[in-house]
């Protein structure tokens, strides 16, 4: 659950091809690398600039005047009844998949981790940390992460059917408690950064939400 945007910044000043890199955009361009971002209708992320150099190459061209978004994720304060942030659609594809466990299954990790990485995932029982580790590293690289975050963000009931093994999988690494976790849970105060960029968004988090309200990011 969270407020979801997507914020005109640029337009794309020259074509660029699948399997593309880097867009050029216009010179007054404000996205900084880390950036989540929205050409046309394909998410992707900034990792450099000089024009716009890109963490996962395009899947399709992009044309010359294509508007460029940032994706901007805000907080929401739920509601009492809210189901901890699950959509209906997350809660029909996603958390009724039982069979997120067979290798064999098309909706599984391992079908998803093989089809965008070309990985195998090493077997849960033999190795389960492994296992981990190859999901978390598949969602931090290239190719996986922008089709699994678009799903999410835009609530797509087709891709999140899709990715339900994956999806259930990775979130099961972290879980707090398991046994064979390789993460180490954190309590404490975190800061989460956000671009102010015309003033008004300061004073907006001030008027709408007050200390220790609950909120979903």
């Amino acid at each position: 659950l969270a407020a979801v945007t997507f914020r005109p910044v640029s337009k794309v000043t020259q074509a660029a091809e699948k399997n593309d890199c880097r867009v050029r955009v216009l010179d007054s361009c404000p996205l900084l690398p880390g950036n989540e971002i929205l050409l046309g209708d394909e998410f992707n992320r900034v990792e450099s600039l000089g024009s716009i150099y890109l963490v996962a190459n395009l899947r399709k061209q992009i044309r010359h005047g294509t508007e460029v978004k940032q994706v901007e994720i805000s907080p929401v304060a739920p509601a009492p009844t809210a189901e901890d942030g699950r959509t209906q659609a997350f809660m029909d594809e996603v958390e009724t998949f039982d069979d997120w466990r067979n290798p064999t299954n098309p909706r599984s990790a391992d079908n998803a981790v093989m089809s965008y990485h070309g990985v195998r995932l090493v077997d849960q029982e033999q190795d389960p940390q492994g296992r981990q580790k190859q999901l978390l590293k598949s969602y931090s690289k290239d190719g996986l992460f922008p089709e699994v975050n678009k799903a999410l963000y835009m609530n797509m009931r087709e891709k999140l059917r899709d990715f339900a093994g994956y999806i259930r999988e990775l979130r099961s690494a972290f879980e707090v408690g398991r046994s064979d976790s390789i993460l180490t849970p954190f309590e404490g105060d975190v800061v989460r950064g956000m671009k102010d960029w015309d003033g008004t968004k300061v004073n907006e988090m001030i008027n709408r939400f007050s200390r220790g309200q609950i909120l979903c990011w």
